[in-house]
């Protein structure tokens, strides 16, 4: 037990060294509600509902903590005993451009601290460090926030010994209650009492109204949350702009704004009140047929022409654009190639056009006025279009991907390609780093990546090209290794060739992905623009979603414990328990009528996980919970469950890491992985007879009576099925299991699929294999229904086609015989471009 404490005493004060490298702690936290919603709907959270915090000596309270709007009032939270209590109360800046200031007001009447806040250090997404600390020995209140200290010494009596409470936001069955709740957000909430008693809420949960101390176990109670792990993952449809066919968007870092620039006029939206304001000029005089980009030079917008390559500069001064400048490409010729700005050089490269694709690289000369192309050295970058460029660093830039052809002629085969170079503008040079193998869905990136230099990163929009209705979702690469993975949902995007545009910037002051796209119509376009918080991605755990908060949580809250060591625990039975299922199927059969049966699917259960056909699990109440485990969880649990229940061994934790968390810092990728071990065991609480155990160096799955699952049932079957003679009764049985369908929970896991092609394998052998020995006892209607399963198993698996076939034409069932060789044949042919070789008269008759 000591150790246990050690461990945690280490844990928590490492914790804020490493906690801004650590996604799961990005991610998190809690937006508070405010003006925007009636008072009933404001959010309160409370940290002492179970249980006041007892307090000798010391406490100490530390969060990060972002307030969003520098315009609203309101409170953030208290800290209270029975006859004093502390109000931390956020006052905005008046006149605008002066300091706010964050006041610490003492019993609702003396204000003993004033910290002053700077404009620059407000906003949804700019989170700084917030620490408390109060010693009731010497009656002193240290503050820090941002790094600055604040000290007060306070002259209250009977300070000591005091049983406290701490509540945020609302406050309304307390006097003096609270309404006035500023727009703030919090996460990664650490409180210490008397340097010995610690607690941690991470606050990355995504639904729910509960967040669990990863210390003790101890509960945070929230009404009406607004969880912010969801906005790492989802976009947020920001706003809906109509404008021009001929218009451009741009990005000005500067300003923090997006520029929509049209015919007569730009439009500013600011990315961090979400406000438009225009701005009217003369407009140039591009060619009618002008697909316009819009870009910011050195502070300035500039309209550029990306089917000509002419260019107009804006002088924001005079509020009127510059003479249009002529260009070396001809129209049509240099389509959806990648324009980019270098140290105040503008280059473009790429492109396709007249049927042939590029990859010549151009720098926009300011003084000739004209584009001039640049010869590389190195790598040959082959022709292509649809590929995305991002800046690495001065003069060193990023290409990732595109589609095109070898020789540039599109007559030939087009690919899309999954390549990564180093472009470096300094050197002339070109370096490849890496090619991803094909994906299973084909995605080209939209124009722009994302760098996320210190992480190794990068970060780009990419879409199917070869679908009209595509989608937009964001990739997540590693610059030095070929690995990718999709860490945001969707954005719906009509891809039109040329009359489609999508892009992706990065704004460094709200920490926001921006994302837009625009759609031409027939006579005007529509600009939408999406925002991710950023780091993006789902997070690794999600909450017990919970209707309503109860007042027993004992049997409902595991205890989560913080920290990297394994818990080592002792797990009898698993094996005993398989054993003895499979000597009851063997050695003695029991009869249809009193055998228990496999759970019919689509019926009410208990204690029960389905894998066949969809994944689910009923608790003990016959409530189904399969949406509390996230995908990321889901596929550590399946990878446990698979490597025990098939393969007859457990999972090690090193391989566990390598497979779900790759390319991460060992310390990261531990604490995650004990992150989502103890999630699962939390939302295994609401099942009898289940649980995650680490034995002999591996993690499996211990599981008793009352729990069943179809996959045990299942490889219990096919094990006693492979040592018999195939026993029909047993065949039976497992036949039963599969009419439920073969698909397994969706993941994208090459260690799943594998495993899930292993099993598919095996399955279709054994039923062959009962089908042959069994040739002249079934009749045909039951062949069909065994050779069905085969076929759902395994659309175009040969033989059992040709029995089915057979079967049909034994039947005289000839309508069914022609539709069912007319299906097989068409799915061949769409999946190996050829041609099924037999004709259905040679198949009927072999």
């Amino acid at each position: 037990m000591d150790l246990v404490k050690n461990i945690s005493f280490f844990l928590f004060f490492l914790a804020p060294f490493f906690s801004q490298s650590q996604d799961i702690l990005q991610r998190g936290g809690i937006q508070f509600k405010s003006y925007e919603v009636p008072i009933e709907e404001r959010t309160s959270l409370e940290l002492s509902k179970e249980e006041l915090f007892s307090v000798k000596k010391n406490i100490n309270l530390n969060f990060r903590l972002a307030i969003s709007r520098h315009s609203v009032f309101g409170h953030l939270f208290r800290i209270e005993s029975s006859d004093i209590f502390f109000d931390f109360v956020f006052h905005p800046s008046y006149p605008i451009d002066a300091n706010a200031y964050l006041k610490v007001i003492l019993n609702g009447s003396e204000i003993a601290l004033n910290v002053p806040i700077q404009k620059n250090e407000l906003g949804s997404n700019r989170w700084k460090d917030f620490e408390l600390s109060m010693n009731f020995e010497t009656s002193t209140l240290k503050l820090t926030y941002a790094k600055r200290k604040y000290f007060k010494r306070i002259n209250a009596d009977n300070l000591k010994s005091k049983r406290w409470a701490v509540y945020f936001g609302v406050i309304e069955d307390k006097k003096p209650s609270i309404t006035d709740v500023a727009q703030f957000s919090i996460r990664d909430l650490r409180l210490e009492i008397d340097r010995k008693d610690r607690y941690q809420w991470l606050m990355n949960e995504s639904v729910g109204n509960v967040s669990i101390d990863y210390i003790s176990g101890r509960a945070l109670y929230v009404s009406n949350p607004k969880w912010l792990s969801p906005a790492h993952f989802y976009w947020d449809k920001t706003c809906t702009v109509e404008t021009s066919n001929s218009s451009g968007v741009a990005y000005d870092a500067e300003s923090h704004r997006l520029k929509i620039i049209d015919k007569s006029k730009i439009k500013n939206i600011d990315l961090s009140s979400l406000s438009e304001t225009n701005e009217y000029f003369p407009a140039p005089r591009f060619k009618k047929d002008a697909k316009l980009r819009a870009f910011s030079y050195e502070g300035e917008p500039f309209a550029y022409d990306s089917r000509h390559g002419e260019i107009a500069f804006f002088d924001k001064q005079n509020k009127v654009f510059s003479a249009i400048d002529s260009a070396v490409f001809s129209p049509l010729e240099y389509q959806h190639h990648n324009l980019f700005l270098a140290d105040g050089r503008i280059f473009t490269l790429f492109g396709y056009g007249y049927y042939t694709f590029k990859n010549q690289l151009f720098e926009y000369n300011k003084e000739s006025r004209l584009w001039e192309p640049r010869e590389l050295k190195g790598d040959s970058l082959l022709p292509r279009y649809l590929s995305a460029v991002g800046k690495l660093e001065k003069d060193k830039f990023l290409i990732f991907g595109g589609r095109g052809n070898p020789k540039g002629l599109q007559e030939l085969t087009v690919k899309n390609y999954y390549d990564l170079y180093l472009l470096d503008l300094g050197k002339n040079k070109v370096k490849k780093l890496w090619t991803l193998s094909p994906p299973a869905e084909s995605f080209v990136p939209a124009r722009s990546l994302i760098v996320d230099k210190d992480n190794e990163n990068f970060y780009s929009l990419a879409f199917n090209p070869e679908v009209e209705n595509s989608k937009l979702s964001l990739y997540q690469f590693r610059i030095d290794t070929p690995y990718y993975q999709i860490v945001s949902d969707s954005i719906p995007y009509k891809f039109r060739d040329v009359s489609s545009v999508s892009d992706l910037y990065f704004d460094s002051f709200t920490r926001k992905l921006i994302a837009y796209t625009k759609e031409e119509g027939e006579d005007s376009s529509v600009v939408k623009v999406y925002s991710l918080n950023f780091p993006p991605g789902l997070p690794d755990v999600l909450p017990v979603e919970r209707a309503s908060i109860g007042e027993d949580w004992g049997a409902l809250l595991l205890l989560l414990v913080w920290g990297v060591g394994v818990m080592l625990l002792v797990a009898y039975g698993i094996f005993k328990m398989i054993n003895m299922v499979k000597r009851a199927s063997v050695q003695e059969p029991v009869s249809d009528e009193t055998e228990e049966e496999p759970v019919a699917f689509g019926k009410s259960k208990k204690n029960y996980i389905q894998i066949f056909g969809k994944f689910q699990l009923w608790n003990r109440d016959g409530e189904e919970i399969s949406k509390q485990l996230t995908p990321k969880l889901r596929q550590v649990f399946l990878m446990i469950f698979f490597s025990q229940f098939y393969f007859r061994k457990g999972m090690s934790s090193k391989r566990l890491t390598e497979i779900i968390w790759p390319f991460i810092p060992k310390e990261k990728a531990s604490n995650s992985r004990s992150i989502a071990l103890n999630r699962i065991r939390t939302i295994f609480k609401q099942l009898d007879g289940i649980s995650i155990v680490f034995e002999n160096n591996t993690w499996q799955i211990d599981v008793a009576d009352p729990l069943r699952c179809d996959f045990i049932d299942f490889c219990n079957l096919k094990e006693a099925l492979s040592e018999s003679l195939l026993d029909s009764n047993l065949m039976k049985k497992l036949i039963s299991i599969l009419h439920a369908g073969f698909s397994f929970p969706e993941q994208k896991n090459e260690w799943l699929e594998g495993k899930q092609s292993f099993i598919v394998s095996d399955t279709v052998g054994l039923l062959l294999k009962y089908l042959h020995e069994n040739e002249f006892q079934l009749s045909p209607a039951d062949v069909i229904k065994v050779v069905d399963i085969i076929l759902s198993i395994d659309e175009l698996e040969d033989q059992a086609f040709r029995i089915k076939l057979i079967q049909l034409s034994k039947l005289g069932n000839h309508a069914k015989l022609h539709s069912c060789y007319k299906q097989f044949t068409k799915q061949y042919l769409e999946l190996y471009n050829e041609e099924y070789p037999l004709k259905l008269e040679e198949l009927i008759g072999s």
